[in-house]
């Protein structure tokens, strides 16, 4: 089943007070949702009615206290992950999906996973928890995303390709019908993926390439100039 849009029947929290977060709580306000707390050090200008907390315990307690559905606003995969494994227990963190965006009717979208404005997740697909797609990036028929993976801005997915647990997908990149790109890799902006991404690599170029042996070589030279 499709993610829900967000229900305005309910307050919202905002783990994370930064861009993301505020792009996050742009996409509620616009769905009619209540933003009513946003925790960590803001950054930028937050409405006056938006509850800066200190941090994340304090949303928590929040969502006790109020019945306040939370959702993560942090970039960083692996700390939007552990934040969300830490607080989906205590509180409920359904899927956020923009008005703009589309969704499958048979397309699967996680726990605490947000899909921003003109993005597109297709048939048949199936995302883990604490995703980020982001603004008008494709995830197409047939995909398999993994927990805590972001797909950056105007970045494609193509059909049946799959992405695993805690890796990017730079903006703009693509990545070609049933390519597997791994665990933890970074696929860089603009690229386009081929072939299969083993866990833990970076890639770039057209077509993508390994940047991890020319990154190993510069270490070697760094260190035989010391």
């Amino acid at each position: 089943m499709p993610a829900p849009n967000p229900q305005t029947d309910a307050p919202w929290a905002v783990l994370g007070a930064g861009g993301h977060a505020r792009s996050v709580a742009d996409v509620l306000r616009r769905a009619g949702a209540r933003v009513v707390a946003v925790s960590g050090t803001p950054q930028g200008t937050w409405p006056d009615h938006v509850q800066l907390l200190a941090d994340d315990a304090a949303a928590l307690a929040l969502a006790r206290s109020q019945g306040a559905a939370l959702v993560p606003g942090i970039g960083a995969n692996h700390v939007r992950l552990r934040v969300v494994d830490a607080a989906r227990p205590h509180a409920s963190m359904p899927p956020v999906v923009a008005a703009t965006a589309t969704v499958a009717p048979d397309g699967i979208v996680g726990e605490a996973t947000v899909v921003l404005e003109h993005a597109h997740v297709g048939p048949s697909a199936r995302i883990g928890r604490a995703v980020i797609v982001n603004t008008a990036a494709v995830v197409e028929h047939d995909v398999v995303v993994g927990d805590g993976v972001h797909v950056a801005p105007g970045a494609v997915v193509l059909g049946g390709a799959s992405v695993g647990d805690l890796t990017l997908v730079g903006s703009g990149a693509r990545v070609l019908p049933g390519v597997r790109v791994g665990a933890g890799c970074v696929v860089a902006a603009g690229a386009v993926v081929i072939r299969d991404v083993p866990d833990g690599h970076r890639v770039a170029g057209v077509p993508a390439r390994s940047i991890d042996d020319h990154d190993d070589e510069q270490d070697e030279q760094t260190e035989e100039q010391q």
